[in-house]
């Protein structure tokens, strides 16, 4: 029996949709078809747009992505900002400088002194005589001294009319030592408080010739021993010493010629609360 083209269709149509019912049975009955896949974690930050299949390679493979732990960054946060409060809490306590003193100082070297002669002193040495203080008569233990020395610039020199003229202004009185001292009361009476020398041997100043005089330095001393209130008498010399700077410039040292700093200043008080300490354990 010979077939028409419209039969020869329908047999067709009839074998392409057996086919495609044949293909569909054929995925409804492959493994794990009836599973449900479902995301197998939540997004991290809370956006809903996050796309789960960036976390996979292309091979299959998870990837490994970085989690971040909210309340772990906050709690590190919390511990950094207390160490911070704890390491500020514990910086040192204000300086309690002189109101009147800036020691701002710049430590380049001190200038040369010429030698004295060999069986001469240096002029620590004379700033520790006690006869420059009062005419005690023994020397007082060189812990009880304290010594400040203000050095002219390097290559230059005070000159002895304007260092006269200043000293004088600051209240400082030519004595019987041929040096100058600070006393208790302004017209020169009273105790002596703290006395200024010559920074070269033998230590003196001759007041009929400081036209023509000039040195490098110049020393300012006290003596604990012979003071009523041995810090009221440094505050003073401090002070007395840093105004006669900021008039002659000049760089102030300590009594090891090393450059003043706040801390040696602050040394210096400790060495006199100590002194006053032994004193009343003494008495």
């Amino acid at each position: 029996m010979e077939l028409g083209g419209r039969e020869i269709l329908i047999a067709l149509g009839g074998l392409l949709i057996l086919g495609i019912f044949l293909d569909g049975f054929r995925r409804t009955r492959a493994p794990g078809s009836g599973k449900i896949r479902m995301s197998r974690k939540q997004p991290i930050f809370g956006d809903e747009d996050f796309d789960d299949t960036l976390g996979e390679l292309p091979t299959g493979q998870a990837r490994v992505v970085q989690v971040r732990d909210k309340e772990s960054v906050e709690q590190l946060n919390h511990t950094l900002r207390e160490s911070a409060a704890r390491n500020e809490n514990k910086l040192t306590a204000p300086f309690r400088a002189p109101q009147q003193t800036d020691l701002n100082l710049d430590p380049e070297p001190t200038p040369e002194i010429e030698p004295g002669p060999a069986n001469s002193r240096s002029p620590s040495a004379n700033a520790c005589e006690t006869p420059l203080v009062g005419g005690a008569a023994s020397t007082p233990d060189v812990g009880d001294v304290l010594a400040l020395h203000l050095m002219a610039p390097r290559g230059e020199k005070f000159s002895g009319s304007e260092l006269l003229d200043v000293v004088l202004k600051q209240g400082l009185r030519y004595g019987d030592k041929k040096v100058f001292h600070r006393h208790q009361f302004d017209d020169g009476t009273g105790e002596v408080l703290f006395s200024m020398t010559n920074a070269v041997n033998p230590g003196t100043f001759d007041l009929d010739s400081m036209e023509a005089f000039s040195t490098p330095g110049i020393s300012f001393f006290m003596v604990m021993q012979d003071a009523d209130d041995p810090m009221v008498n440094f505050e003073m010399m401090l002070e007395t010493v840093d105004k006669i700077k900021r008039e002659l410039g000049g760089e102030l040292k300590d009594e090891q010629r090393s450059a003043m700093t706040r801390q040696t200043a602050e040394h210096y008080r400790q060495r006199i609360m100590d002194f006053n300490r032994k004193q009343l354990a003494g008495t």
